[in-house]
Parts: structure tokens; C-alpha cells; sequence
């Protein structure tokens, strides 16, 4: 049961971000970057962080309805989730969390939570998180450090010249896992992938995500031509998956889910699919899915499949990479996740991740998500 009297002493969100660039899919591209800042605080002072950043055009909620929410939560109303024993209560940690409806609201108090509860144990995020979430877990939850979490780099395929250029940086240092956005002229972006397979072979690892930017016809006869270039996987073809998918799993190219989760009665239709062997993975992202145990319930759903998942960001502040960072490391995540520094992190304030790195994350031994702004 959760100890008596940990209830907050302060709640306080503040709106932080600015302008960027380098920031885009294949349906848009965001020239800034805006969040909340979440603070929670416990009777003694002690400060947890958290983050809700919706992204623009792109996630089911938006700013203005995560502050409003913000504002009609007390910190009377959240208690704080260790149990008597100092474990993490995930009931607790959702319960507190259900009192918001936007999932990047949920996902920012959730972190908030986690992270106060954490620097109260005197312990890295992902060492209290871990034990909670077994049902996902690729091995038996240890207290030892888990290994490295292999980061993909992301580069956009409608300029050739410029994601080679960006790749042969991310290979210097030390990344093997590219994620080509595609969506645009089809024929240029299977051109560089042909290259791409002719430089490097079968020592880069290729992924490739089209944001649904292409009709169920052209998947069809694209992923026919894509099945040569051994990908990974390709994130979400076509629109409406519900309705596409069975036409297009088996064309040899295996398939991702990643925007579709966060879709109103998703759950079903997306376990079918996982039964059926037809998606090869699925793209968490907690500030789309509503929090870190709504993404980690989707891990723990691929596992029973023995599908993959990858723990991903909308581009987010540092205190979200943090936390999603935290969750990988908990979750022992085998494949490369897209965790990587990325150009939305020059619209918040400086903030030196020491155990995120351009090709890998350590797991930090000092208390919460260490972060400091």
C-alpha cells in the first residue's frame, strides 16, 4: 500500500521552448518547439521534473488543453507513488495520472512522479522503474546496470546529398542504425537506398518510416520494390492500417506501428495484427500513447508476440528525452531506439545529458533522471 501523507506540497507548470530547424516528417515541418515544464514537490523541498509537449499537427492533443488541465490539478490531489516498502507503485503512479486526458499532460506528471520518487530512493530512474514492469521485460528485472541502449540516427531522404552527408557523420560516431524518412518522390528515395546498401552493405542497419504519406495503391507497389534493400521495418505505409494492413504484411518488407497507437480503440485491431505476425514492431512514444506504463503495457503487448518495440520521442525537450531514456533502460529495450540528441533540442534551454549519447545511452547511476535546467 502506498505510504500515508506523501501527497505533493507544490504542483507548478511553466511554458518553455522556441524557434528550431531540421525539424520534420513527410507531412510537415515545424519551424518551433513548445512545451510545459512540470515541477511536482514533495514536504521537504525535494523537486521532481517532468514534461508535456504535444507536437503540433502531429499529436491527438494540444498546449492550451494541457495547461488547462494543469490548472484544475491540485497537488493536494497527487500522491506521490512509493509503496511502505519504497517500491514503485505503478497503481498509485496511474491513478495520479488519470486525472488528466491529454496523453502528454499524462505522460509529463507521470515523469514528474517518477523522477521525485526516484531522488526520494536515492536512485536512477530506471533502477526504481524496472521491477515494476516485468510484463514487458526481455529478462528477469535485476538491479544491476542494464547495458547499453543502441540509438538510430533519422535523416530525411528527399535531399540524397544531405542524409549521406548525415549518415557518414552518424557512422563516425559510432551510430549502425539509420531511420530514412520517406514520403516524397518515390524513385530519388529508392535510388538512395540502392546506394546506401551498395556503400555499406549489411553494416548499417535500414529503417524507414512514411508517416502514412502514401496511398494504400502506391504502398503496395512501393513496398514490391522496397523488398530487395533488407529493411528493418517500414513505420506506417499508408492511412487507416485498421484497414490495409492484411494487404500489405508479407510483401517482404516487415512493418511498424507507430502514430496508429495512439488512436482511440487501437488496442484490438493492433493485437490481431501482433497474432497474426504481421507487424514486425511497435514505436512507443509516451507523450502519444498517454504516459511511461501506457507505452510500457504496449511493450509488454509486442513481447507476448514476440514482436520488437523502440521507446521514440516527438521531439521533445530534454527532461522528456530523460524520462523516455530512463524507459528504454527499464525496459531493456534490444533495438535501436530513436533517442538520439535532435535539432528540436536547441528550442529549450541548455541542459548536458551526460548519459545520452550521439549512438548510445548509458545507464546514469545518479538519483531520478538527473537533469538539471
Amino acid at each position: 500500500m502506498s505510504t500515508p501523507a506523501q501527497t505533493l506540497a507544490a504542483l507548478t507548470v511553466e511554458r518553455y521552448g522556441g524557434e528550431v530547424s531540421g525539424v520534420a516528417n513527410a507531412n510537415a515541418t515545424w519551424r518551433q518547439r513548445s512545451g510545459l515544464l512540470v515541477r511536482v514537490r514533495d514536504q521537504r523541498g525535494l523537486q521532481g521534473l517532468g514534461e508535456a509537449s504535444p507536437l503540433p499537427g502531429h499529436s491527438p492533443d494540444s498546449l492550451p488543453q494541457c495547461q488547462t488541465e494543469f490548472g484544475a490539478l491540485a497537488a493536494s490531489d497527487v500522491t506521490i507513488p512509493l509503496t511502505a516498502a519504497g517500491a514503485l507503485d505503478i497503481e498509485q503512479l496511474t491513478a495520479s495520472s488519470a486525472r488528466l486526458t491529454a496523453p502528454a499532460a499524462r505522460f509529463g506528471l507521470e515523469a514528474a512522479l517518477l523522477d521525485l520518487a526516484a531522488r526520494q530512493r536515492r536512485v536512477p530512474a530506471w533502477q526504481l522503474l524496472r521491477p515494476a514492469l516485468t510484463d514487458a521485460l526481455t529478462d528477469a528485472p535485476s538491479a544491476d546496470a542494464p547495458r547499453p541502449i543502441a540509438l538510430n540516427a533519422v535523416c530525411s531522404a528527399a535531399d540524397p546529398d544531405r542524409a549521406l552527408a548525415t549518415i557518414e557523420t552518424a557512422r563516425a560516431r559510432g551510430v549502425r542504425c539509420i531511420k530514412l524518412k520517406l514520403g516524397g518522390a518515390f524513385e530519388p528515395e529508392r535510388a538512395l537506398l540502392q546506394t546506401l546498401r551498395r556503400c555499406y552493405g549489411d553494416a548499417l542497419a535500414l529503417r524507414a518510416d512514411a508517416n502514412q504519406a502514401w496511398s494504400a495503391e502506391q504502398a503496395r507497389d512501393y513496398l514490391d520494390q522496397l523488398a530487395e534493400f533488407d529493411l528493418e521495418y517500414l513505420e506506417e505505409p499508408a492511412p487507416n492500417p485498421a484497414r490495409c494492413w492484411s494487404a500489405l504484411a508479407g510483401r517482404g518488407v516487415p512493418l511498424a506501428l507507430d502514430e496508429s497507437l495512439s488512436r482511440p480503440g487501437a488496442r484490438p485491431w493492433v493485437e490481431t495484427l501482433l497474432a497474426r505476425g504481421a507487424v514486425a514492431a511497435l514505436i512507443l512514444k509516451p507523450a502519444l500513447l498517454g504516459g511511461l506504463i501506457a507505452a510500457a503495457k504496449w511493450a509488454a503487448l509486442a513481447a507476448r508476440h514476440r514482436a520488437g518495440f523502440v521507446i521514440s520521442n516527438l521531439f521533445d525537450g530534454p527532461v522528456a528525452l530523460a524520462a523516455c531514456a530512463h524507459l528504454a533502460l527499464a525496459l531493456g529495450a534490444e533495438r535501436a531506439c530513436g533517442l538520439a540528441p535532435h535539432p528540436g533540442l536547441r528550442a529549450w534551454p541548455a541542459c548536458d545529458l551526460a548519459y545520452v549519447h550521439a549512438a548510445h545511452i548509458d545507464a546514469p547511476t545518479s538519483p531520478g533522471f538527473a537533469v538539471t535546467l
